[in-house]
């Protein structure tokens, strides 16, 4: 995750070791901001947040990666247009937070060369 980002969210959510998990309530906001710092976002995963615990919520996980585009922009664009819209399914509950798996520009052509 951008340095920076997490900086951004930390105070909207939870820290585990190096680990982000994000309030459903500023999750679309999490993407959109992701797409300003030119960042993907190339899986969501879902967690309830109860009585100190983390726990896993097996059917709100995505993942993006299969997406493909030989343009970053538009890659880019797909990988975080597809996670809001999935965002929007999960919906918010003030218990929920969520995990990304992101993906710089620079990541993206190392893998793409």
């Amino acid at each position: 995750m951008s340095l920076s980002l997490f900086d951004l969210y930390k105070e909207h959510g939870i820290t585990h070791g190096k680990e982000l998990y994000i309030l459903s309530s500023y999750a679309l906001k999490f993407v959109e901001d992701c797409t300003l710092q030119k960042v993907a976002v190339l899986g969501i995963e879902g967690f309830k947040h109860e009585n100190q615990k983390i726990i896993p919520l097996m059917d709100e996980i995505a993942d993006l990666s299969s997406i493909s585009s030989a343009d970053w922009e538009d890659f880019m664009s797909q990988c975080n247009s597809a996670a809001k819209k999935i965002l929007e399914v999960f919906g918010e509950d003030s218990e929920k937070v969520f995990n990304f798996v992101l993906m710089t520009q620079k990541e993206w052509i190392d893998e793409n060369v």
